[in-house]
């Protein structure tokens, strides 16, 4: 096991709490690398981490050295943190991990220590600007220590109830906690309710900016909520640069059959998946691998899934959130479920049936198995 793993499982144990008072008082022990460089911040319920990568891609390709901060990772903890498209070095993630460690009058969660790993590494790199993507929710989320130059949420949908409340209205009013007095903040046009966050706004005299127009998909809007990101930033932007996508958003990969990888996790992005999979494969026949975090909305996305897809084979993540698949019984209407906790043997399952039927394959639900079918697909001819 490395360094890195040893610090961050101690970390994992802590869970997530919410909260700025970890970071406050490890910002000021470092002296403030929050306020060294400036930045954007970006909340959202979906669409957030494309949204970012996008907004940080057409800034590099201008010309600025920019740092990028993004989560959940797929593969390595160091996707988290890039500079110019660069994952950070694991010595420097190490060195910066294992001083945050030995800050012992405080007992940071995993998130917050990769937040503040993340600022450091870009105030020790000088970057020009850096791209900060929430973690979760907004108002009380680790990132939300830094005063940006633009502020944007993306979308506003059901997700992480447990935690941000079970209402849109109160999930917009935790992204709305990013929203900075005087500083600058860009809507998406499904950031609502409107009205919730033009009062918010104006409280705190803050420029608002709305995207209006209705997109086709949700990589159509994210590229049009990044363009105009760019447009609000006093630098030059290159457009072409907007292409780019994260990976595991809508990638296919063909084997013998179609296979799609996508990270959506809640009924909004699950819904939008359907829609292109429909523009792009109308009429196919989808069989999907799916696992959940315990924390999602279940029974929803369950809903929606099942009534999609052929059949739906649900199995287990390999990390500690991740839903039991026994405990998913509960929520299933469907006949058409295989339930399978292995995920290595779910995938073979799927897949063969999958190519039996000459069905595409759908994989998703979460960003803690992509890695792990990734390394799978590597294999199969």
């Amino acid at each position: 096991m490395t360094t890195i793993s040893k610090l961050l499982n101690r970390a994992e144990e802590r869970g997530i709490k919410l909260g700025l008072e970890n970071m406050h008082r490890m910002d000021a022990a470092f002296g403030s690398p929050s306020g060294a460089f400036p930045s954007v911040h970006i909340a959202g319920t979906n669409g957030k981490g494309s949204v970012a990568t996008k907004i940080a891609a057409a800034l590099h390709h201008s010309g600025l050295k920019v740092g990028l901060y993004t989560s959940p990772h797929i593969s390595s903890l160091q996707e988290r943190i890039q500079i110019n498209g660069q994952l950070i070095p694991e010595g420097k993630l190490e060195e910066h991990l294992t001083s945050i460690f030995a800050l012992n009058f405080i007992r940071p969660t995993f998130f917050e220590i990769t937040t503040m790993a993340a600022l450091l590494y870009f105030a020790q790199e000088k970057v020009d600007l850096a791209v900060l993507e929430v973690g979760m929710g907004g108002r009380l989320d680790a990132t939300n220590i830094v005063t940006p130059l633009l502020s944007v949420i993306t979308t506003i949908d059901y997700d992480h109830t447990r935690y941000l409340g079970t209402t849109l209205d109160a999930i917009a009013q935790e992204k709305a906690g990013i929203i900075k007095p005087e500083v600058p903040v860009l809507l998406g046009p499904n950031a609502q309710p409107f009205t919730l966050f033009y009062s918010i706004a104006k409280e705190k005299n803050a420029p608002l900016h709305r995207l209006q127009e209705t997109f086709s998909d949700f990589e159509t809007e994210n590229r049009a909520i990044a363009r105009r990101a760019c447009e609000l930033l006093p630098y030059p932007s290159s457009d072409e640069a907007l292409e780019i996508q994260p990976p595991c958003r809508f990638e296919v990969i063909q084997k013998q059959i179609p296979i799609i990888l996508d990270v959506a996790h809640n009924p909004a992005a699950f819904r939008a998946l359907f829609q292109k999979l429909e523009s792009h494969f109308p009429g196919q026949s989808v069989r999907a691998l799916v696992a959940l975090s315990a924390d999602k909305e279940l029974e929803p996305s369950l809903a929606l899934l099942s009534s999609r897809t052929s059949t739906l084979h649900l199995t287990q993540a390999p990390f500690p959130r991740a839903a039991p698949v026994e405990s998913l019984s509960p929520y299933i209407q469907s006949k058409n479920v295989i339930l399978n906790p292995d995920l290595s043997s779910a995938f073979d399952e799927a897949y063969q049936m999958a190519s039996e039927r000459g069905e595409l394959l759908l994989i998703t639900g979460t960003f803690y198995i992509m890695d792990k079918i990734k390394l799978k697909l590597a294999d199969v001819s």
